[in-house]
């Protein structure tokens, strides 16, 4: 399995609202210009929900989101990774090999299928990130 693992930053926000109205957070951000890989909505309790964002430049989507309104918490450290393959066990294969490593995994997203590719973004504390890299490198 080649990967392709790449250090990234993530931000995080809270509205009012459910995840349905993350709409207009995204739609900020990309009329702002910046680019994601990968975005998440989960819900924080009644009538909240957290935005995670993962820009492809984290440079440009602190600057961008200040112009657009918006305030967001981070960067925080992960690794975007990016499989040449979606073959069954290729996110079981990932997760072993960090776990082996010790890597301690703050939280994780992953999608599969999409031009017969697998991604995942694996959030780490900083202090993670050059295991992880080296475990999944090896």
């Amino acid at each position: 399995m080649t990967m392709k693992i790449r250090r990234v930053g993530y931000y995080n926000t809270i509205i009012e609202g459910h995840a349905e109205r993350s709409g207009e957070v995204l739609a900020a951000i990309a009329a702002s210009g910046v680019s994601l890989l990968g975005f998440e909505a989960t819900p924080q309790g009644a009538g909240r929900t957290k935005i995670t964002l993962c820009p492809d430049d984290a440079s440009r989507m602190t600057g961008q989101a200040t112009a657009a309104g918006l305030r967001f918490d981070g960067p925080f450290p992960a690794l975007h990774i990016q499989s040449d393959d979606d073959e069954p066990g290729t996110c079981a294969d990932i997760f072993h090999r960090l776990s082996q490593a010790g890597v301690r995994v703050s939280e994780s997203s992953g999608i599969a299928g999409v031009f017969d590719k697998y991604g995942v973004i694996v959030y780490l504390e900083e202090d993670q990130c050059d295991k992880a890299i080296a475990a999944l490198e090896s």
